[in-house]
């Protein structure tokens, strides 16, 4: 693929990445708090469910800074975390099928499967050999 659409792919994954764990951190934690207050859950049960549901949205910033990272060395023909972002696109492309049939098809993780398609198809190739050892740094991943 070559350099400069990889970039864009890779930047674009990134900002949809921020965006959705934004929405999941300032949307949709207040949502389900309402719906868990109303049902009559135990405050611990919701404080617990909080604390888990706010790492899922710090997860998913991590996500996009690795992203938005691997756009940047792409651009600057450095070695990018290539492999960590397959990892992340097989994930969320897994969850969202899995999300997606156990849900009985409900169309919100149909976003998670387009998401990791997105990833898998802006990581895919490989560096070449002078872009991966140009600049005298090895990636780990």
């Amino acid at each position: 693929m070559n350099r400069r659409l990889q970039t864009g792919l890779l930047g674009l994954s990134g900002i949809l990445l921020l965006l959705s764990a934004l929405a999941h951190a300032l949307a949709g934690w207040p949502s389900m708090a309402r719906g868990l207050f109303a049902s009559d859950a135990p405050a611990e049960l919701i404080a617990a469910l909080r604390v888990g549901w706010y790492f899922g949205s710090a997860a998913m910033m991590a996500f996009a800074a690795i992203a938005l990272h691997g756009a940047y060395a792409v651009w600057r023909a450095q070695p990018a975390p290539l492999t960590a972002l397959r990892l992340i696109g097989l994930t969320y492309l897994g969850f969202g099928l899995a999300a997606f049939v156990y849900r009985d098809f409900n169309s919100h993780f149909l976003a998670f499967m387009v998401l990791g398609a997105l990833l898998l198809a802006a990581a895919s190739g490989r560096q070449s050999a002078s872009e991966s050892r140009g600049s005298g740094k090895r990636s780990l991943l």
